[in-house]
């Protein structure tokens, strides 16, 4: 019974449950959903669960005299004060305000604000081999899981047309998206880290193609750039931990000829996606993928104008305000977001709040680049700001990144784990050598 007792104080049952063991659930409340038209809270009752045990950890089992930075302690929490506060103006004002679809996006928020707290608390009791291990399982298993559901037919389709996209039992595909690209490039530090071993290479690509079936814009073209990317790091060899002989560098450029081949293959003018596929490679296009992000946003921008006063200030809460822009488009929908977290926060937050929640999050990105700048000859640093240009870029112009995706919270926890010990591995390092 040792190895249990282990396994929970170590810290690792946790790390499990917020990665491995969501995957069961989420897919259990997936498969319930679409083949037996049961909708259960399972997700949210996990994640709530989660949040308790994640507090009761930082309060209770870690250090209280520690600092921690502003960018991820003080700051969004004095946020998500305002945020709660605001209720009342909302509740009072907007007969469409729906107070408890609201407290969930609150708790959602609140949710990452604790995951990623935990993660910085425990910089010193994880090893990377424990952290970088089940972020590379969790991208393997979901990849090989959405390969498996994208043969069979069974997983829920992308865009409600057979073999367009599958993204396995999770709602919503765009969430899921974010969520594999942004384990990704963890994923490809695990395999660098651990001697760049064959078998895991290919549970790497089992992941990358797992993504690719999603189907979206994002995850398709996200998939290629980041394997693109990580070829040509590894063909210029411009980080000290990520060497390579001359052998391997010829068999990456190979590589990097093969993926722009398979990028010119899947063009929408091109044989691959003609017919069957026309409709979803005419989304490829750039007309298209300006156009209909463009008319939400224009309709956002027209309905953001007609704030004045405290609304200005505050918005109207992200139910009212989505309320509200369906009604204004006249479509058949109950509620529409502008699909882009810009936009998205200024519409349901005003100017005011809705500017500080998205700052809240920009600063995650602007620690990123820091540790980029500092240690840019390190492929963990250049992997880390990889995934949060992917986070900050699909935030601003898809969406899906902030607020309600709850997926991603714990790899952005990881991220931001990461680049705290990031220091301290370096450190040890350098002092073996000497």
């Amino acid at each position: 019974m040792n190895w249990i007792r282990k396994y929970t104080v170590s810290g690792v049952l946790l790390l499990d449950v917020l990665f491995l063991y969501s995957i069961i659930l989420d897919s259990i409340n997936g498969i319930l959903s679409v083949q037996y038209s049961i909708e259960l809270p399972i997700g949210k009752l996990f994640r709530t669960v989660l949040l308790g045990i994640l507090l009761f950890q930082i309060v209770f089992n870690v250090k209280k005299s520690e600092v921690v930075p502003s960018s991820i302690g003080w700051i969004p929490i004095v946020v998500s004060s305002l945020y709660l506060v605001s209720f009342v103006y909302w509740e009072t004002k907007f007969p469409s305000f729906d107070l408890g679809q609201e407290f969930g996006v609150w708790v959602s928020y609140v949710y990452r604000l604790i995951t990623v707290l935990y993660f910085y608390k425990n910089r010193y009791r994880f090893r990377y081999e424990q952290i970088l291990r089940i972020t590379y399982v969790t991208f393997e298993a979901l990849g090989l899981l959405n390969i498996l559901l994208y043969i069979t037919g069974w997983g829920l389709s992308t865009y409600f047309v057979t073999q367009t996209g599958v993204k396995a039992f999770y709602q919503d595909g765009n969430a899921f998206s974010m969520y594999m690209l942004m384990l990704y490039p963890c994923a490809i530090v695990y395999w660098i880290k651990s001697g760049r071993n064959s078998i895991r290479l290919i549970g790497l690509l089992l992941g990358c193609v797992g993504t690719f079936f999603i189907g979206t814009r994002a995850a398709v073209i996200g998939s290629v750039a980041v394997t693109i990317v990580t070829l040509l790091i590894g063909l210029v060899g411009l980080f000290n931990d990520y060497k390579l002989a001359l052998f391997h560098r010829i068999c990456l450029f190979g590589g990097i000829i093969v993926c722009l081949g398979v990028v010119w293959t899947l063009l929408p003018d091109r044989f691959v996606l003609k017919g069957r596929y026309q409709e979803h490679a005419d989304r490829f296009t750039v007309k298209a993928m300006g156009s209909s992000r463009m008319v939400l946003i224009k309709a956002g921008q027209r309905y953001i104008e007609s704030y004045t006063g405290t609304e200005w200030l505050l918005g109207q809460g992200s139910s009212a305000a989505t309320r509200g822009l369906a009604k204004q488009m006249n479509i058949s929908l109950e509620a529409k977001g502008v699909e882009s977290d810009f936009w998205d926060s200024i519409l349901s937050y005003g100017w005011g709040l809705g500017l500080l929640l998205y700052a809240t999050s920009g600063l995650y990105f602007a620690i990123f680049l820091k540790k980029f700048l500092e240690y840019r000859k390190s492929v963990v640093a250049a992997m880390i700001f990889i995934g949060g240009c992917l986070w900050a870029g699909l935030s601003f112009f898809s969406g899906h990144a902030l607020y309600t995706n709850t997926l991603i919270t714990p790899v952005l926890g990881v991220y931001v784990w990461l680049v705290y010990s990031m220091s301290k591995e370096l450190n040890l390092k350098s002092k073996q050598h000497e």
